[in-house]
């Protein structure tokens, strides 16, 4: 490894997958992706979940809840969609906001991590179905 990045690391070599103008255009697209009124009630029962756990010493914000629903957005777009399923929310709920929670300090001593923390937020939400 060392002597294969003597003279050149290999990022150096990579080249761009888009142009600027490209991730302004598929942002913009992403914003046009339409979330339902069930879909956006999902996403805040999930996000009054995590304020009223008692495990949770500060739960998710107005810009996290900002930053799931773009994601959702995103998460569907990329699936081709221009519709946001609850499932999007799900399944990008972990990455989106495990890392916008604290934990309380008996809670963190159980050795409970905020992902998992999350995954059973997630769980104890239901799944609105159409």
């Amino acid at each position: 490894m060392l002597a294969r990045q003597q003279k050149r690391h290999p990022l150096e070599s990579l080249a761009p997958v888009a142009d600027h103008g490209e991730i302004i255009e598929a942002r913009e697209k992403v914003k046009e992706v339409q979330v339902s009124s069930r879909t956006s009630g999902y996403l805040l029962e999930l996000v009054e979940k995590s304020r009223a756990d008692p495990r949770v010493k500060l739960g998710i914000s107005p810009r996290g809840s900002l930053a799931l629903y773009r994601t959702g957005q995103a998460m569907a777009w990329s699936q081709g969609r221009s519709y946001v399923l609850p499932d999007d929310i799900k399944s990008v709920a972990v990455a989106v906001l495990a890392h916008r929670i604290v934990l309380e300090t008996k809670t963190r001593h159980t050795g409970l991590s905020k992902e998992e923390a999350i995954r059973q937020i997630l769980e104890s939400v239901a799944v609105p179905t159409s």
